[in-house]
């Protein structure tokens, strides 16, 4: 299965689930885009091409490793010059603040082009993702909550500590759903 799949599954484009990290639905198992990522071209503003492979990928959430290496390697416009290579190794920190999930306040994300930055660094034009196995079976549980969301987010909270601790079960999904959408 893809790893991302975005509320608005039908109206997004790959590119722009690159350019904003998006997660969706199954975030909660596989983590966002740029957990599942493993390579990506884009097209920067100065018209170079830029390559970008995440190394030594853990086949997981990047919060389950210390840090995440990529390569970047910039090409003239016509591909035909290797302009510049290098790797930045960013810590896990960068990309998840603790407790939370996926920290949508940092658009610079210790300069890793084209993802989280909703376009302004340019094209993303391919991308090669992770897909995984879906578990042989599967359950959906639904549950209604009424009033304001923070007073139904304990009892979300203590739902997933719940199910994190019972062996062989896995939360592939969580969504929330309020009164614009109900």
């Amino acid at each position: 299965a893809l790893p991302i799949y975005p509320t608005s599954a039908d109206a997004s484009c790959i590119g722009g689930n690159v350019a904003m990290n998006a997660g969706g639905k199954k975030a909660v198992l596989w983590g966002t885009a740029i957990d599942n990522l493993v390579a990506w071209t884009m097209v920067t503003p100065q018209a170079d091409w830029l390559d970008v492979e995440r190394l030594d990928h853990n086949l997981g959430k990047i919060h389950d490793v210390p840090s995440a290496r990529f390569r970047l390697r910039r090409h003239s416009a016509d591909r035909s010059k290797l302009l510049e290579e290098r790797i930045i190794e960013i810590p896990r920190t960068a990309f998840r603040k603790t407790g939370l999930g996926k920290d949508v306040t940092d658009k610079f994300l210790a300069g890793l082009p084209g993802v989280q930055k909703e376009g302004t660094d340019g094209i993303i034009v391919s991308a090669r993702f992770l897909l995984h196995r879906m578990p042989a079976h599967t359950r959906t549980v639904c549950l209604e909550f009424f009033g304001r969301a923070r007073e139904s987010v304990p009892a979300i909270v203590e739902i997933k500590r719940h199910l994190d601790g019972q062996p062989g079960v896995l939360l592939a999904g969580l969504e929330h759903l309020d009164a614009r959408y109900v």
